[in-house]
């Protein structure tokens, strides 16, 4: 219950995104947004439960020795980290300073949100929309439970001003300290080349046509793309194990993204135009297209579809507050309504999906 309480508060404050008001008052409202995450991830007090990734990574934090008595090649020869090097040596700093579980996780939520705030700062003005967004769609999941891939996701997100920019150095530096937290970020290497390209309507709807052919003919690209890559054993316990290497069925996910991209192809025309003045806004869109394709492409091993569309998710944060703003007020207000509507029905739906919003505990309420 506390995540729909949450979610309806945020949406009242992010409905002032639209009006005229003081800088201060913005962004006091952002700040409180994001103190909410700080509470919500940073003080979660039900880790003995085991329930997902949260219970297993204080399992781990626990049995990491503190960074001075990691470099040394006895303990190297004698422990291969069962995660990525970068989490491996967070939990190695945090554990020099600190034994508890719960500092480590208040910290860990702590630098994402300092990274997300620096990231919307540059891509949008209209961030209490975007922290909305993120809440229900992104922080439900990765802040709350896959904390590894949450942080590789506010990298990933701070490093798109560099294709902009056209800072190749920058960008591949952000991607590989993304994917020092969570391998997955290795398939964002060649978005640099592909995001900051203008492609026309025609073109993306042959893209995403053939995506959805592939996917009603149940043609499966991933388990043949696959065994072109090194064994690598978390890859063969992902295939070897059902409940992951199970087909995704057409779901919310799919109707959802095609009347979202209905919305934006209607207004192709004024996008065009905003992308006069809104710089980063073709490359989310680019973002937006790809997260298409990976939900109809990759339907044949779920795991990969579910952990990859996180990173083109961000693209809500930003199209979003976008589109809202291309309309008249009244309209404004009436699409304002239908976003919260959707969020409300995102969040209904994790609800039914996964066991941690019904087991969630916190320091500060239960």
């Amino acid at each position: 219950m506390i995540f729909f309480i949450i979610l309806l508060l945020f949406s009242c404050l992010a409905v002032f995104d639209f009006f005229k008001i003081s800088k201060d008052v913005r962004e006091l409202f952002v700040l409180f947004m994001l103190g909410v995450f700080l509470v919500i991830a940073g003080l979660r007090s039900e880790f003995e439960t085991g329930l997902g990734d949260w219970g297993n990574y204080s399992t781990y934090f626990q049995a990491i020795p503190p960074i001075t008595s990691i470099f040394n090649w006895d303990y190297f020869i004698s422990h291969q980290p069962p995660f990525e090097f970068g989490y491996f040596l967070l939990n190695a700093i945090i554990k020099t300073f600190t034994d508890s579980s719960y500092v480590f996780f208040f910290v860990v939520e702590f630098v994402i949100c300092v990274l997300l705030y620096k990231s919307l700062k540059i891509y949008t003005k209209k961030i209490a929309i975007a922290l909305l967004i993120y809440f229900t769609v992104l922080f439900t999941a990765l802040d709350v439970a896959y904390i590894r891939q949450g942080i590789a996701v506010v990298l990933f997100l701070f490093s798109i001003q560099y294709i902009k920019e056209r800072k190749l150095l920058h960008y591949f530096l952000w991607v590989t300290a993304a994917a020092a937290f969570h391998s997955s970020a290795l398939v964002l290497y060649p978005l640099y080349f592909v995001c900051n390209r203008v492609f026309s309507s025609k073109l993306i709807i042959v893209a995403l046509g053939i995506s959805v052919l592939f996917f009603l003919l149940t043609i499966d690209i991933v388990s043949p793309l696959l065994n072109f890559f090194p064994e690598n054993p978390r890859v063969d316990y992902y295939m070897a194990t059902a409940k992951y290497s199970v087909s995704r069925p057409w779901s919310f996910t799919h109707v959802e993204f095609l009347l979202v991209l209905i919305v934006l192809l209607s207004y192709r025309k004024r996008i065009d135009k905003l992308k006069l003045t809104d710089e980063y806004l073709n490359i989310f869109i680019n973002l937006f297209v790809i997260y298409g394709m990976i939900i109809f492409l990759f339907f044949g091993f779920s795991i990969v579809s579910a952990r990859l569309k996180f990173y083109f998710l961000t693209s809500f944060l930003i199209i979003f507050p976008a589109v809202l703003g291309l309309l008249n007020k009244n309209s404004r207000l009436i699409g304002y309504f239908i976003l919260v509507l959707y969020l409300l029905i995102y969040l209904a739906t994790l609800y039914q999906l996964t066991p941690y919003f019904s087991t969630y505990k916190n320091f500060l309420f239960h």
